[in-house]
């Protein structure tokens, strides 16, 4: 349900407008946390309210969508930003677009992917600046081809080439990544000058608070999961713990 003329490494054949016998069948299987669209389309609007509704959060992803399309969306429930700044509409400073909305809309939080490749570094620290500790969720977008070396892959019926921890289509466009989350932590680090003390909220208790999951994931709180990540001010990691139960150690 996105914009067939922002849709990145999406294969323009199963793009479509939301229609609703097709949609419902999707939301009655009580399993979505996160639906992500192109707002800017009308026949994408009852699907908003309809998610937002359920409590199913509601993400702007491949559009086009300008400020007012934003605005309206908002209104009816939106509250997410996929990917941002990648394959929507950029900030300008007669047309604040897509990416204004998201970064000026208290109520929307925004994923960003912090390889360096997708975002410039300069880029994540306006995002955090606008955002807060609490308004940006990293994602990695990581492909199969994640920890492998240089090559070529398959998505669907295409092949991606890896090289240079870039994975493209044949025309050069970015498709995914291989990025893992312990990087991205570290680049957002770098790029923001911030600590884990304060950028920890952006891999764990924010995700969890946008899939409405916080309840019993995202922090160290005693009736939560028992799901912890031991790392250090290199992010490097020590220890990882699931379910109360080790699962990876090293070095201590």
């Amino acid at each position: 349900y996105i914009n067939p003329k922002r849709a990145g490494a999406q294969a323009t054949t199963h793009i479509r407008r939301a229609a609703p016998d097709e949609a419902r069948t999707f939301l009655e299987t009580g399993v979505i946390r996160l639906l992500s669209l192109a707002p800017e389309f009308e026949e994408n609007h009852w699907l908003i309210e309809a998610c937002t509704a359920a409590g199913i959060t509601v993400s702007a992803a491949h559009t086009a969508a300008t400020y007012a399309d934003m605005q309206q969306a908002l209104a009816l429930g939106l509250r997410h930003s996929t990917h941002t700044f990648n394959a929507m509409t950029g900030l300008h400073h007669r047309e604040p677009g897509t990416v204004g909305a998201v970064l000026t809309a208290d109520a929307m939080t925004c994923e960003l992917i912090a390889d360096n490749i997708h975002v410039h570094p300069a880029v994540m620290d306006l995002a955090w600046r606008a955002k807060g500790r609490h308004g940006i969720v990293l994602v990695t977008d990581a492909i199969r081809a994640a920890g492998m070396p240089d090559g070529e892959f398959a998505i669907d019926d295409r092949v991606v080439t890896l090289r240079d921890n870039q994975v493209r289509l044949p025309d050069g466009s970015l498709a995914g990544s291989v990025l893992t989350m312990d990087r991205a932590l570290c680049n957002l680090m770098a790029a923001t000058g911030q600590g884990l003390a304060e950028l920890w909220p952006t891999v764990s208790l924010n995700p969890a608070r946008v899939i409405h999951m916080d309840d019993h994931k995202g922090s160290l709180e005693v009736g939560k999961d028992a799901d912890m990540t031991l790392l250090n001010d290199q992010c490097q990691i020590f220890l990882t713990i699931v379910g109360g139960e080790i699962v990876f150690r090293e070095g201590i």
